[in-house]
């Protein structure tokens, strides 16, 4: 309770405001390639077909679909059906397709043009209306107590329908990672993330790594 009334330095505040601090987009490896995602125009759309047109991307590009994935094509969290490169349909806006890298920021994102989709667009399910008729993704049960006898018992029950807009936080950096192997094998990850136990659980799995 010392501190109240008070106002400390923030421990990292003057390495930020001064530049000293460093952040992802301060981090190099010599031969480091920088890498850009293909993500879906559509809320939902089947996939008729993804190419490879490497003549019109830079020399050196490359470019990953879920076909190149050595392990389970999932973002395991509480299960990996969220799919790392979506494979077969896409199910919103801005879904990752593909990923290309390139020897340099700029060469990257120009090999984005090498990249070619075939969509069918269908049917996307935009609000919770219409998601009702839906089968659900996934269903979680969260109970504490008799709900109805504290219904029973309160002085007054207030029923209604809200809406609100999405909300997030802003960070002072865009979320980012570089990634190398070790002689020894072991994958090194470092970055600006919030929470690296997720993303270590994720890489685990997805690259069957111990």
């Amino acid at each position: 309770m010392s501190l109240i009334g008070k106002s400390p330095p923030r421990p990292d505040g003057w390495a930020k405001v001064s530049g000293a601090t460093q952040y992802g987009d301060d981090f190099a490896l010599p031969g480091m390639l920088y890498g850009a995602t293909v993500r879906s125009p559509y809320p939902h759309a089947r996939i008729d077909g993804l190419r490879w047109l490497a003549d019109k991307a830079p020399q050196g590009a490359i470019c990953v679909t879920a076909a190149d994935l050595p392990g389970p094509n999932g973002v395991m969290l509480i299960d990996d059906s969220w799919p790392i490169l979506a494979e077969n349909v896409v199910c919103h806006v801005g879904e990752p397709v593909a990923i290309v890298a390139a020897p340099s920021r700029l060469a990257a994102r120009m090999a984005l043009a090498g990249v070619e989709v075939g969509y069918t667009e269908l049917s996307p399910v935009l609000g919770l209306d219409s998601a009702a008729d839906s089968s659900p993704l996934a269903s979680f049960e969260l109970g504490c107590g008799d709900c109805e006898e504290g219904f029973a018992q309160a002085a007054t029950v207030v029923e209604g329908t809200y809406r609100t807009g999405y909300q997030e936080h802003i960070y002072i950096e865009c979320q980012a990672m570089t990634a190398w192997y070790e002689s020894d094998g072991r994958l090194v990850v470092e970055g600006s993330m919030q929470c690296p136990y997720y993303v270590h659980k994720s890489l685990v799995h997805a690259l069957e790594l111990p």
